[in-house]
C-alpha cells in the first residue's frame, strides 16, 4: 500500500528534463509543492520547482537530502543506481521503486523477463566480440542489429548489420561493452500502450498508438490505433500481463512491433513517462503526468477516457517556426510547447494535436 500524500506536501522529483518540468507543473496544479533533483540548474524543470538542488542524482547524501525535504519521491531520469534508491526505502516512500527497475537498464534483462511470462522477443544473442557475431548470424541471419545492452544516456547509436562486410564496422560498439545482437524482422506497424499501476495493483490502461518514427526520433502517434479489436485486446493482454509482473506503482508503457503476419513482438519496456502518451495532456480526462501523480500518492486512478480520433504530430526545433507562423492559418490545431528554451532528450519541442485521420502533410514535408 502507498500512503496518502495530500495536497499541501512536498514531492521530490529526481530528473530533469522534459518530463520532470510537466511532472512538476502537474503536481504544483494538483496543489503539491515540488522539490527537483537535477545535474543542471538550466534545465526547464528547475526553473519551474519551488525549490531545486543541483547534483547528479546517484549520490546516497544528495539523495537523502532531498528525502528528508519531501513526503514522497518520483523519478523521471533511468540513469539510476538501484542500491542507492533501496538504501532510501527505510526514509521516505518510492512507490516506483522495484527490483524489477534493473529490467529497464539492462537489454538482456529485459529479453530474460520477457520470456519468462511468454511473451515473444525477436531473436537475440548476447556479444562480446566480432567471433561472437559470426557465430550468432548463423542462426539470426541479416539484417541484424547490434545494441549495446545496458541501456544509459548519451550511448552510441545501434548498429544495422547487412552482410559480413559490415563487421568491422562493430569494433567501435563493442568497445563499449558488451552487445546484444537482435535479428531484424520486417515490422507493418509500431504501437505503444501505457499503465498506471496504483498501490493496490490496480492497472489502468491509456488508449493503444500507433506510432511513427523517422531516425529514431518519434513524428506522430495516431489515435486510435488502426488495428482490428482482437489486435487490440492481445496488445492490452500482453502490456498488463508485463505491468502486473513488474510490481510497481508508477508508469509502464510497451512498445510493440506488430507485422504483416499479425505477429506482436515487444520492443522496450519504459517505467518513465513516455512520449508517446504525450496525447494525453490533450485528449484524455487526465495526462500521464497526472495519473502518475495520483498513483505515488496514493490517490485514486480514474478510468481513462479520450477523445478520438486524431493525430499528435510532435514538433523539433527546425519546425518550430513554421509552425508557430502557420497558427493563423489553423485555428483546429491544439499546440503545445514543452519550453520556451529547451528540447527535450530527443530534441522536440513541441506539439500539435488535430482532431482528423488523415495525416496532414504540412507535418510530413
Amino acid at each position: 500500500m502507498v500512503q496518502t500524500i495530500l495536497p499541501g506536501q512536498t514531492i521530490g522529483i529526481i530528473g530533469g528534463g522534459k518530463a520532470a518540468r510537466l511532472l512538476a507543473l502537474k503536481a504544483q496544479e494538483m496543489g503539491y509543492y515540488v522539490g527537483v533533483l537535477a545535474k543542471n540548474r538550466h534545465y526547464p524543470a528547475v526553473r519551474v520547482a519551488d525549490w531545486w538542488m543541483e547534483h547528479r542524482p546517484n549520490e546516497p547524501a544528495v539523495l537523502l537530502e532531498l528525502a528528508e525535504k519531501s513526503a514522497v519521491l518520483a523519478f523521471v531520469a533511468e540513469e539510476l543506481d538501484m542500491d542507492v534508491l533501496s538504501s532510501l526505502l527505510p526514509y521516505i516512500q518510492l512507490p516506483q521503486f522495484s527490483e524489477s527497475l534493473s529490467i529497464t537498464q539492462d537489454r538482456l534483462i529485459e529479453k530474460v523477463f520477457l520470456e519468462s511470462l511468454n511473451i515473444n522477443v525477436l531473436p537475440y544473442a548476447t556479444i562480446t566480440t566480432l567471433v561472437d557475431i559470426q557465430e550468432a548470424v548463423q542462426s539470426i541471419g541479416y539484417p541484424c542489429v547490434l545494441k549495446p545492452i545496458r541501456v544509459e544516456p548519451n550511448q552510441p547509436k545501434n548498429l544495422f548489420l547487412y552482410s559480413e562486410a559490415d563487421f568491422h564496422k562493430a569494433e567501435k560498439l563493442l568497445a563499449t561493452g558488451a552487445c546484444l545482437l537482435e535479428s531484424w524482422i520486417p515490422f507493418e506497424k509500431e504501437m505503444a500502450v501505457t499503465f498506471i499501476v496504483d498501490g493496490n495493483q490496480t492497472v489502468t490502461s491509456f488508449p493503444i498508438v500507433e506510432t511513427c518514427h523517422q531516425d529514431g526520433v518519434l513524428k506522430r502517434t495516431v489515435l486510435p490505433a488502426p488495428v482490428e479489436a482482437d489486435m487490440r485486446d492481445a496488445m492490452k493482454e500482453i502490456g498488463e500481463r508485463i505491468a502486473r509482473a513488474m510490481e510497481i506503482v508508477g508508469i509502464v508503457t510497451i512498445e510493440l512491433f506488430v507485422t504483416s503476419a499479425g505477429m506482436i513482438y515487444v520492443k522496450r519496456i519504459s517505467t518513465q513517462p513516455h512520449a508517446a502518451t504525450d496525447y494525453s495532456l490533450d485528449l484524455c480526462n487526465l495526462s500521464q503526468y497526472e495519473a502518475l501523480i495520483r498513483a505515488i500518492t496514493g490517490r485514486t486512478v480514474p478510468e481513462i477516457t479520450c477523445s478520438d480520433p486524431s493525430i499528435t504530430y510532435y514538433v523539433d526545433a527546425s519546425k518550430m517556426k513554421q509552425v508557430v507562423a502557420a497558427l493563423p492559418e489553423h485555428p483546429e490545431w491544439c499546440v503545445r510547447f514543452y519550453s520556451h528554451t529547451a528540447a527535450d532528450e530527443a530534441g522536440l519541442v513541441g506539439q500539435v494535436t488535430v482532431r482528423a485521420t488523415e495525416v496532414d502533410e504540412f507535418f510530413t514535408e
